[in-house]
């Protein structure tokens, strides 16, 4: 259930999102942070990046061999990366201000893991946060602290 001190419409949000990548959607270079967690990361822990947008970063964290589990608000965006995303990667509409689309993606990664290595993934947000109002960060990093317990 969303938390009602959302602010923010977040219809209106993913109608702007829908709009934006209906327009704009181009999967280019990873960002150089992106890059550097490519080095960083295990590969053997699965991937999650929430606010994935055109995928830019979880494409290339699959070409590397991550199991990647990437949301994002707009539902346009997400069809347009489900066409072309290799088998190690899986897209989702995922709404952070609902605990539990941050809950199943998370779960979703889990299921992934490895025992051997405690059920651990790695958890990626970049260029994300700033989208969010005060609220919508509070729901989403305290779904994400329940979720990652």
């Amino acid at each position: 259930m969303s938390d009602p001190t959302v602010k923010k419409v977040v219809t209106n949000e993913a109608n702007y999102w829908d709009t934006f990548y209906a327009h704009k959607f181009t999967v280019s270079v990873p960002s150089q942070f992106c890059c550097l967690a490519a080095i960083e990361a295990p590969k053997t822990r699965p991937f999650v990046e929430f606010g994935c947008g055109n995928g830019r970063d979880s494409m290339y964290m699959a070409t590397q061999g991550f199991r990647v589990y990437s949301g994002d608000l707009s539902g346009a965006a997400v069809a347009n990366l489900k066409k072309n995303s290799p088998s190690n990667a899986t897209f989702s509409v995922c709404d952070v201000s609902k605990p539990e689309h941050v809950q199943s993606l998370v779960d979703e990664a889990r299921a992934g893991a490895n025992a051997s290595d405690n059920f651990n993934i790695t958890m990626y947000n970049r260029f994300f946060m700033h989208a969010l109002d005060e609220q919508q960060e509070y729901v989403y990093l305290e779904a994400l602290a329940s979720a990652t317990k």
